[in-house]
């Protein structure tokens, strides 16, 4: 009878371990079921173009189908993410040169800024604000856009080496820019977590600005 009642006492405690390790886990991954990446599917006019659409965070976009699958990832504070708040961060499985992603209006990160780290922009008496995180004042990051694509939801900014002011007047040290070479896309989102992605493109030889331009072209906010 003892060695039952012991028998109970462990299993008691394993699956008590099991429960903590498994929501742990979940914590870190984020709570957001955006880390359970919508599948994206061919377009019923053209097999050679997707379409991801994710309705909780409140957006799609169409891209060519030879770059695989996007897989979407919320990063928790505490972890590669940053310090506090989350971050989200989009990719796709055959083409390593385009990206996108967005920040928490109290994300803080232990290292220096990325354009991803972004929350959209500010339109303010007709100049545009790149919002950083919330700790930096947004006047501090005022870009001049390459071009600006207006939709239904609101405009989208084309942002290149010229359109930061750190990049264009050479300041030396590390500086929130573009990068020669590159281009990147800002766009506000209706969503209230997430409110602005990025959408940068690594290489404009490998992604050519006209195809750049279809991607985010296609870009709806819901």
């Amino acid at each position: 009878m003892k060695k039952i009642f012991i028998v109970i006492i462990v299993l008691f405690f394993i699956a008590v371990a099991a429960t903590v390790v498994y929501f742990l886990g979940d914590f870190n991954r984020g709570n957001l079921s955006a880390d359970k990446t919508p599948e994206a599917t061919a377009t019923p006019s053209d097999p050679n173009i997707k379409k991801y659409t994710n309705t909780e965070l409140g957006f799609s976009f169409e891209y060519p189908a030879r770059y695989g699958e996007v897989n979407i990832e919320i990063l928790v504070g505490g972890k590669a993410g940053g310090q506090t708040g989350e971050k989200l961060t989009g990719t796709f499985s055959q083409q390593e040169q385009l990206e996108f992603g967005g920040i928490t209006d109290d994300f803080s990160a232990g290292r220096s800024g990325l354009l991803t780290d972004t929350r959209g922009f500010l339109e303010k008496n007709g100049n545009y604000y790149f919002k950083f995180v919330a700790a930096k004042p947004v006047e501090d990051y005022e870009v001049l856009p390459k071009e600006i694509i207006t939709k239904d939801f609101g405009k989208i900014l084309i942002l290149d080496d010229q359109s930061f002011e750190g990049e264009r007047y050479g300041v030396e040290g590390p500086v929130l820019g573009v990068g020669a070479g590159r281009l990147a896309a800002l766009v506000n989102l209706k969503n209230s977590k997430f409110p602005g992605l990025v959408f940068y493109n690594w290489d404009v030889q490998e992604i050519p600005l006209a195809e750049f331009k279809a991607i985010i072209n296609s870009l709806n906010v819901f």
